[in-house]
C-alpha cells in the first residue's frame, strides 16, 4: 500500500492491511515505535455487504460502532504485535462510521498522518468501484447499549459480566437468569459476549467465574426469531457442533448418537438419513396401540393406588412410562418399569444404569470405576437387542434397530456404523423419554393450580369420549384444547434450555452484522418463548402465566419461529409428532379416571436433578378417583368399594370397558352416490352402505346421475365414490358434472360431504381429474367438507387400505356431526370375511356344488329372486358363452401370443354395439389352486359357503344376508379370491400377530416394512400361498384366507366385431400375458391365460358392459375418423371397419375418409389382423392412404411408434380434422395416450398457433367429444 493508491475491495483490503501488521511484528526498529493509528471503515457496500469472503485468517477489524469499549481490541492487537501488555493503551484506535462515499481525497489525509512520528497503518473494507454504501449499512441500527440491572455488577457485556449474569438471580437454572439479566424488558434480542484478555485482579475480583482466556471473537446470545429464519434458510453456514467441553464429557457415554454429534460428521449424516424415517407421521400411527397399552398399565398401577392417595416422586412415575413407552415402540422392548415401580420392585437395570451414566456425565457422580460398570450393564443390554432383532426375535418394522440394521441412508447412501448403535439407543432413551416427561409434569402441576384451564379438558375429553374410558387413535386428533395445554408447558418450561449453532466461516447475520468462523450463536428458548410481541399480543397478558388459549385457533399470528421447543432445522427433533401422540393419550386417559392436585401451597421450580432436562422440583400429587369417571361405568377391578382402602383383587392387564346393552341410536340417514364404469366405485359404494348400515344409519345409495335429484340436502351428508374415465365423468355421472359446473356461490350452504376419488396414476394426465372437480365444485357452491378428499391410486397394493382408513375416518365425522355413539365396532377387515365362510360338518345338508355352471345357475336365481317386480339388474348376469371359433394372431416367428376368440351369445339380453366390451369372468389356474388347497392342508372336497350378495361374479349392491350357497373348496379357491395378488402390509402385520413362531413372526414384520414390503413382496409378486408356504407355522382356514385376498375380478375386452354382421356372435382381441416372477414362479394372467388355453367347443361366462357410451362410430358414416391402436388396442377398430363394411355393401351408405395408426414390433412377428387391414384398405372401408403401420423392432429401421406417423402425416390429419373428423385412441394409458396427444397438440402448433392455445384445442376437442380414448393400463 502507498500513499497515491488505494485498494478497493473488502478481501484485498483485508489481506493487505493483515500484512502491514505483520509487519509491524516482526520488525524490531517498528516495534520501538511510540503506537500505532488503525482506521476502520466498517462496511463492504452494496455489492459486497455480505462479507463471507474475508479470509478467515485475516486480522480484520469487523462490526465496531462508536459507542463500543475498545479494550478488547487494543488487548488483541497488542497480543498480536507483541507490545507489552502495560503499553497497550499506546495503541490507538480511530474508529469512524462514515455514511460518506469513500474517495482518495479523506483517505489520502489519513495516509499522510505522521504526529508525532507515528506511522499509520491503515484497514480498508472498502465500497465496490468507490460505490454508495450499502443500504443495510445506511439503514443499520447498532446494537444497543446494556447495562446489568442492580444486583448484578455493572460490565460491559464485552467482559465478563455476562457470566455473572448466569450465576445471579432467582432462578435455579442458569438459562433463566440469563434471560431475566439481558434481555427482559430490553428492546435488544441479540448481543455479543465477548471474553477479552483479563488480568490477574479480575481473578480475585470475581473468584466465582471460572476464567478460560478464548481466542475467538465471543459467543452470540439471542432471542430473536429473525436470527432463526437467517439460520434456517442457511443451514450449512450454522451447523450443530458437538464440540464443547461439557459436550465432550457427555459424548463419553453417548457416543455418536443423533443429538450428541455434530452435523457435518458422516456418522450423523447416516443416523439421519435411517432413524428419522421410524417417526414419520405413517409410522406415528402403528405406534398407537404400544402407546395406549403402556398407559392403560400406567393408569391401572394408579388405580391400585387406591382413592386419596398421595403420588409421591411424580417425576420418576413419569419417566418410568415414557421410557417403557419409547423403548417399546423403537425398539420393541418392554421394560416394564411402570408395572416394577407399582409393585415396589427395582426398576430397569438399563434404566438404573442409564440414569447413573446421566449424572455421571454431568459430573454429580464421580466414581469412574462405578461409571466404567454402569456403562458395561446399558452396553451389554443394547447389545442384546441388537443381536435379537438381527435374528429376528424382537424387532420388524417399526423397529428402528432393524432399520439401522438393513437399511441405507437417504442422506449419504451409507449403512449406519455398527459402532454407533449404542450412542443411538442411548439419544433415543434421553430425547425420547426424560423430555416427554418433564413437560408432562409441567403440564399436570400447571392445570392442577388452574382449575378454569382444568375445566375445560374435562370438558373436551367426556365430548371426545363420552363415556369410553379409552381413546381411538382416531380421538386423537380431536383433543384440540389438550394438545394446546402441552404446548403451553412446552412454551413455559421447554424441555431443552437453548441450543447452539456455530458459525462454519465468516458470515453476515440480521443484514449486516458480521460473525466469524468458530463463533458460537445460542437461542434461549425460555426467553424466545416469553417476547410479548409473540405471547402477550394486547390479547393473553402475563407472559410467564399459563394459557392454552394462546395455542389455540383465532389467535392473532406470531413468528412462525416464536416457539420451537423441539429446536429447529435440520437438528429438530424426529420424535415430535410421538412426543404429542404420546402426551394427548396419556392426558386424555389420566384426567378421565383422576382428579389430579399438587399439594397446598406447592409452587413450581424447574430443577434439573440428576437428568439433562428439567421438571418440576419436588412434585407429589395428590390422587382421588373421578366422580361420574370410567371407575363409576366400568367393571375394572370386580367389586369396587371407592373408598381409600386399597384394593386387593388380581388386576387384570388392560383397562376394559365394561359392555353396553344399549342398542345404537338410529341416525337417520346418509347419501352414499358413486360414479362408476368399471365397477369398483359402485363396489366400494356397498362396503360403505354396509358400514353405514352397521352404524346405525340408513343408506341410500345411487349413482351421481340420480342423485342431482336429492341435493343440496342439509339433511344427510353426502358421501361420493367416483372415478374418471379418461378424463370425463363416467356414464352415470354426465347428468351430475352438468348439475355441478352450474352450481352458484353459496347454493350449497348447509350441505356436508366427503369424496373418495378411486384413479390410476398409469394416467398421467387425467388422474383423479373428475374426482377434484366434483371436490372443488360443492367447496365453492357453500358445501362443507366432512374431511379432504382422498384420493386412491389402483395401481398400488394399497389402493383397498385407503379406503378402509376413509371409510373408518369418514365414519367417525358422521357419527359425530349426528351425535350417535357406536359403543362396540366391528373391525373393518371383518367386513370381508363372510363372502367365503368356513361351515359346521354337522350342518351340512344335500351335497355341495361342484360345477361352476351350476353354481351360476343357483346364483342367477338367488340374487333375482330379491329384485321387485319388474325391477331388471343394472347389468344383465353372466352367461354361459360357447367358443366357435379361434385363430391365433401372432406369426410363427412370434415368442408370444394374441387370440383372435369368437363367441356365442346365447342370451336375447346380451345385446351389444361397436366399442362396447365383453366383461369375461376368469378363474385362478389350476396350479396355483392346487398350491393354495396344499398351504391350507385342504383336499378340495370340503364343504365351504359363499355369500351370493358379497362374490365378486357381481356388479351390483345386493343384501349380504341372503341364503349362502354349498360349494366346495375347490370350487370357492378356484373362482372367488385372486390368487395372484400380493397380500397387503395390513395383512402381513395381521399374519405376524397370529404367528406363533418368534423368528417367522419377525419375519413376516419385516416383510410388512414399507420399504421391504415394495422390494420383497410387491416387486417379486410374491403371492399369499407363496408366503404362507414359506412360513408354515402360520395356519389359516379357508375363510381367513379368502378374507386376506381381494375378489377375483371379472376382466374388460373392447369388442373387435360387428353385430351388424351377426347379432349373436362376438369376438375379442386377447393377448397372453406370461413371464417368470423374480422368485421363478411362472405366470399367467388369469384371464388371458384361460382364454388362450380354450378350444373350440368350450365356454366362458360373459357379459355385455359399455365403459363409454361415446367410443362409438358416428352416426352418420361420411365423418372422417382417425384411429390409434397399437397392439390389442386395434380390437375395437376391427369392429369399427366391420360394422363400416357392412354399412357400404349391404346398406350402400357413404363412408367418410378413415384412418388407421397401428403399432407392433415387426411385420415378421406380430402385425395382427395384417389381411383383413390390407383387405379393408382395399375396399375403402379404410382410405386408400389410410393404414400407417409403426414398427419398434423392425429389421435395419430405427425405432418407430404410432405418434410419429401421426406428426409425419400432419397435414392430411389437419384437414380432415378441420372437416369434423372424430378421433378414437385405443391402447397404452402410460406411454401411448400422451405420447399421441402430444402428437395431435404439434400438429395444431404446426397451424400457427402457440402451445398454449394448442392445448386449449385440445381441451375443446375432448369436451366436444371429438378426441376419445378408451385406454388401459
Amino acid at each position: 500500500m502507498t500513499d497515491s493508491k488505494v485498494i478497493l475491495g473488502a478481501t484485498t483490503a483485508a489481506i493487505a492491511a493483515t500484512s502491514v501488521l505483520y509487519s509491524f511484528a516482526n520488525s524490531n526498529k517498528k516495534r520501538k515505535q511510540n503506537g500505532i493509528t488503525i482506521l476502520v471503515f466498517p462496511d463492504g457496500g452494496e455489492q459486497c455487504s455480505k462479507t463471507g469472503g474475508l479470509e478467515p485468517n485475516a486480522i480484520t477489524l469487523y462490526d465496531v460502532q462508536s459507542f463500543i469499549k475498545l479494550d478488547f481490541l487494543q488487548n488483541l492487537l497488542a497480543k498480536e504485535l507483541e507490545i507489552d501488555m502495560n503499553k497497550a493503551q499506546d495503541i490507538r484506535l480511530w474508529v469512524q462510521v462514515t455514511k460518506e462515499e469513500i474517495t482518495d481525497a479523506n483517505t489520502k489525509s489519513v495516509l499522510s498522518n505522521k504526529q508525532n512520528g507515528l506511522l499509520s497503518a491503515v484497514v480498508l473494507i472498502c465500497t465496490y468501484d468507490r460505490g454508495e454504501l450499502s443500504s443495510e449499512a445506511a439503514s443499520s441500527e447498532p446494537l444497543g447499549e446494556f447495562s446489568y440491572p442492580s444486583h448484578v455488577r455493572d460490565l460491559s457485556v464485552l467482559g465478563i459480566g455476562h457470566l455473572l449474569a448466569y450465576k445471579r438471580g432467582p432462578h435455579e437454572l442458569p438459562i433463566f437468569n440469563a434471560y431475566e439479566n439481558l434481555f427482559r424488558g430490553r428492546e435488544s434480542k441479540t448481543l455479543i459476549a465477548k471474553r477479552p484478555p483479563f488480568w490477574d485482579s479480575d481473578v480475585a475480583n470475581y473468584p466465582e467465574i471460572n476464567y478460560h482466556p478464548r481466542k475467538d471473537f465471543g459467543d452470540v446470545l439471542t432471542i430473536d426469531p429473525n436470527l432463526i429464519d437467517d439460520m434456517l434458510s442457511r443451514q450449512s453456514d450454522f451447523p450443530k457442533m458437538w464440540t464443547g467441553k461439557f459436550e465432550l464429557k457427555i459424548q463419553e457415554y453417548t457416543g455418536f448418537g443423533l443429538f450428541s454429534n455434530s452435523t457435518p460428521n458422516e456418522s450423523w449424516l447416516s443416523g439421519h438419513g435411517v432413524l428419522p424415517r421410524f417417526f414419520n407421521a405413517l409410522k406415528i400411527k402403528n405406534y398407537y396401540p404400544l402407546i395406549l397399552g403402556k398407559t392403560q398399565s400406567f393408569v391401572r398401577e394408579w388405580v391400585a393406588m387406591g382413592n386419596h392417595s398421595k403420588i409421591e416422586d411424580a417425576n420418576d412415575w413419569l419417566t418410568c412410562m415414557t421410557a417403557d413407552a419409547v423403548c417399546k415402540a423403537s425398539m420393541d422392548v418392554d421394560m416394564r418399569n411402570v408395572e416394577r415401580k407399582g409393585k415396589g420392585e427395582e426398576l430397569h437395570p438399563f434404566l438404573k444404569s442409564f440414569r447413573h451414566c446421566v449424572a455421571y456425565s454431568k459430573g454429580q457422580e464421580q466414581d469412574i470405576a462405578r461409571f466404567k460398570e454402569e456403562k458395561k450393564i446399558g452396553s451389554e443390554f443394547i447389545k442384546d437387542l441388537v443381536e435379537r432383532t438381527r435374528k429376528g426375535e424382537i424387532g420388524g418394522p417399526l423397529s428402528f434397530i432393524t432399520g439401522m440394521l438393513e437399511r441405507t441412508a437417504n442422506t449419504n447412501g451409507e449403512y449406519v456404523a455398527f459402532d454407533t448403535f449404542e450412542g443411538h439407543c442411548i439419544n433415543i432413551m434421553i430425547a425420547g423419554h426424560e423430555t416427554t416427561a418433564g413437560t408432562l409434569a409441567f403440564c399436570m402441576a400447571e392445570l392442577a393450580r388452574n382449575p378454569e384451564c382444568m375445566a375445560k379438558v374435562m370438558k373436551e375429553i367426556e365430548d371426545v369420549m363420552g363415556n369410553r374410558s379409552s381413546p381411538t387413535y382416531n380421538d386423537i386428533s380431536k383433543l384440540v384444547y389438550i394438545e394446546a395445554c402441552f404446548r403451553e408447558a412446552l412454551r413455559l418450561y421447554a424441555p431443552v434450555q437453548s441450543t447452539k449453532r456455530e458459525c462454519a466461516h465468516d458470515t453476515i447475520v440480521n443484514g449486516n452484522r458480521l460473525l466469524r468462523k468458530g463463533q458460537k450463536i445460542e437461542v434461549l428458548f425460555w426467553g424466545l418463548h416469553r417476547n410479548p410481541e409473540d405471547w402477550d399480543q394486547g390479547v393473553f397478558g402475563d407472559v410467564d402465566k399459563f394459557n392454552p388459549d394462546r395455542h389455540l385457533v383465532g389467535a392473532p399470528p406470531r413468528h412462525t419461529n416464536a416457539q420451537k421447543p423441539f429446536g429447529f432445522g435440520v437438528r429438530s427433533c424426529i420424535g415430535m409428532q410421538f412426543a404429542l401422540l404420546e402426551a394427548k393419550t396419556f392426558l386424555c386417559m389420566v384426567f378421565n379416571f383422576f382428579n389430579v392436585q399438587t399439594p397446598a401451597g406447592y409452587e413450581i421450580i424447574p430443577h434439573i436433578g440428576k437428568a439433562f432436562t428439567a421438571a418440576p422440583k419436588d412434585l407429589d400429587f395428590d390422587l382421588s378417583f373421578r366422580a361420574g369417571g370410567p371407575l363409576d361405568r366400568i367393571n375394572l377391578f370386580g367389586s369396587f368399594s371407592g373408598e381409600s382402602t386399597p384394593l386387593t383383587s388380581k388386576l387384570p392387564e388392560a383397562v376394559t370397558e365394561k359392555k353396553s346393552n344399549v342398542k345404537t341410536k338410529n341416525g337417520g340417514s346418509v347419501i352414499i352416490a358413486y360414479g362408476s364404469n368399471a365397477g369398483t366405485c359402485e363396489e366400494f359404494a356397498s362396503l360403505l352402505a354396509d358400514e353405514v348400515t352397521k352404524d346405525g344409519f340408513d343408506p341410500e345409495m345411487m349413482t351421481l346421475d340420480q342423485v342431482v335429484d336429492k341435493l343440496p340436502n342439509k339433511d344427510s351428508p353426502v358421501l361420493i365414490v367416483s372415478s374418471t374415465y379418461n378424463g370425463a365423468p363416467p356414464d352415470n355421472a354426465v347428468k351430475f358434472n352438468k348439475w355441478m359446473t352450474s352450481l352458484k356461490e353459496g347454493s350449497l350452504n348447509g350441505m356436508s360431504f366427503g369424496v373418495f376419488g378411486v384413479g390410476n396414476s398409469n394416467w398421467e394426465s387425467t388422474y383423479q381429474k373428475f374426482p377434484t372437480e366434483i371436490h372443488m365444485s360443492l367447496v365453492a357452491g357453500g358445501a362443507t367438507q366432512m374431511k379432504e378428499i382422498t384420493k386412491s391410486d389402483c395401481s398400488l397394493a394399497s389402493f383397498a387400505e385407503e379406503f378402509d382408513d376413509w371409510l373408518t375416518d369418514i365414519m367417525d365425522v358422521v357419527r359425530i356431526d349426528s351425535g350417535t355413539t357406536q359403543t362396540v365396532k366391528t373391525p373393518i377387515a371383518q367386513r370381508h370375511l363372510s363372502y367365503c365362510k368356513v361351515v359346521d360338518t354337522n350342518s351340512i345338508k344335500g351335497d355341495p356344488v361342484r360345477d361352476v355352471k351350476v353354481a351360476m345357475q343357483i346364483l342367477e336365481a338367488t340374487l333375482k329372486a330379491t329384485l321387485k317386480k319388474g325391477e331388471a339388474p343394472k347389468n344383465p348376469p353372466f352367461r354361459h358363452c360357447e367358443v366357435t371359433k379361434l385363430i391365433q394372431l401372432q406369426s410363427e416367428y412370434s415368442d408370444r401370443s394374441t387370440c383372435h376368440v369368437e363367441l356365442s351369445l346365447s342370451s336375447p339380453e346380451m345385446v351389444y354395439e361397436v366399442g362396447d366390451h365383453l366383461l369375461v369372468l376368469c378363474r385362478n389356474n389350476e396350479h396355483m389352486v392346487n398350491s393354495t388347497l396344499e398351504v391350507l392342508n385342504l383336499e378340495g372336497d370340503e364343504v365351504v359357503e359363499m355369500n351370493p350378495g358379497l362374490i365378486a361374479l357381481i356388479t351390483r349392491n345386493y343384501p349380504v344376508d341372503l341364503t349362502g350357497i354349498l360349494v366346495t373348496a375347490r370350487l370357492a379357491i378356484t373362482w372367488l379370491p385372486d390368487l395372484t395378488a400380493s397380500p397387503t402390509r395390513k395383512v402381513l402385520n395381521s399374519l405376524a400377530e397370529q404367528c406363533p413362531c418368534p423368528p417367522e413372526a419377525a419375519a413376516l414384520r419385516d416383510l410388512a416394512d414399507n420399504k421391504n414390503y415394495k422390494d420383497k413382496v410387491l416387486n417379486v409378486q410374491l403371492t399369499l400361498s407363496e408366503i404362507l408356504s414359506m412360513y408354515r407355522s402360520v395356519e389359516l382356514d379357508i375363510e381367513k384366507f379368502c378374507a386376506c385376498l381381494p375378489r377375483l375380478k371379472p376382466r374388460y375386452y373392447s369388442i373387435s366385431s360387428s353385430p351388424l354382421v351377426s347379432p349373436t356372435r362376438v369376438s375379442i382381441t386377447v393377448g397372453l400375458v406370461e413371464y417368470e416372477t423374480k422368485i421363478g414362479r411362472h405366470h399367467k394372467g388369469a384371464a388371458s391365460g384361460m382364454i388362450n388355453t380354450l378350444e373350440v367347443g368350450s365356454a366362458v361366462f360373459a357379459s355385455v358392459h359399455k365403459l363409454n357410451s361415446k367410443f362409438k362410430l358416428p352416426k352418420d358414416p361420411s365423418t372422417p375418423i382417425i384411429m390409434v391402436g397399437p397392439g390389442t388396442g386395434v380390437a375395437p377398430f376391427m369392429g369399427f371397419l366391420e360394422e363400416r363394411n357392412v354399412l357400404a355393401k349391404k346398406q350402400g351408405r357413404k363412408l367418410g375418409p378413415a384412418h388407421l395408426f397401428f403399432g407392433c414390433r415387426s411385420s415378421k412377428t406380430d402385425f395382427i389382423y395384417k389381411d383383413s387391414l390390407e383387405s379393408y384398405k382395399h375396399n375403402r372401408v379404410l382410405s386408400a392412404d389410410g393404414l400407417h403401420v409403426a414398427f419398434s423392432r423392425e429389421d435395419d429401421q430405427s425405432k418407430v411408434y404410432v405418434q410419429d406417423l401421426i406428426e409425419e402425416f400432419s397435414q392430411e390429419l389437419w384437414g380432415m380434422i378441420d372437416k369434423g373428423a372424430i378421433i378414437y385412441i385405443c391402447g397404452d394409458a402410460k406411454r401411448m395416450s400422451p405420447g399421441v396427444k402430444a402428437a395431435f397438440v404439434n400438429i395444431a402448433m404446426k397451424q400457427g398457433i402457440s402451445k398454449t392455445e394448442a392445448e386449449s384445442w385440445m381441451g375443446s376437442m375432448m369436451s366436444s367429444n371429438r378426441y376419445l380414448e378408451d385406454v388401459y393400463a
